[in-house]
């Protein structure tokens, strides 16, 4: 996969929760690290915009109960990436672009539910995560 040109790579995969998946890896665009973490094959481009967005498994203590996953997106440079609000799962989200739109769909339910790709939790937090700052 490619956005703007540059390619877009899934490195050091991983299987989660001991089910035969889902996996993740770090996400890397033009050989960039972008976020950890990331579920293998769910980066969407939107080129009309040029966001790409993925879903980010976060796992914040060893309880199985206490996974989540949140829809991100980085625009442009690959240290600006955010949390998309409402974007919260208990499972694993399936991302789609619709008539211009960002929809998202948990279980088995249709893309019903829009997301706005501009409404962040806190810009920046990802990367500075993955960095190391915070």
């Amino acid at each position: 996969m490619t956005h703007h040109g540059k390619p877009v790579a899934f490195d050091q995969p991983r299987e989660i929760l001991g089910m035969g998946g889902p996996w993740v890896g770090t996400l890397s665009w033009d050989g960039v690290p972008v976020a950890d973490d990331v579920l293998i094959d769910s980066a969407v481009a939107d080129d009309e915009r040029g966001h790409l967005y993925f879903v980010r498994y976060y796992a914040p203590t060893r309880w199985r109960s206490d996974v989540f996953f949140r829809v991100c997106r980085v625009a442009g440079d690959p240290a600006s990436v955010c949390e998309i609000r409402d974007s919260h799962s208990l499972t694993p989200p399936q991302i789609r672009l619709i008539d211009g739109g960002l929809y998202v769909r948990a279980g088995t339910t249709g893309y019903g539910r829009s997301l706005d790709p501009d409404d962040c939790v806190d810009p920046d937090r990802v990367g500075a995560r993955r960095r190391g700052a915070v």
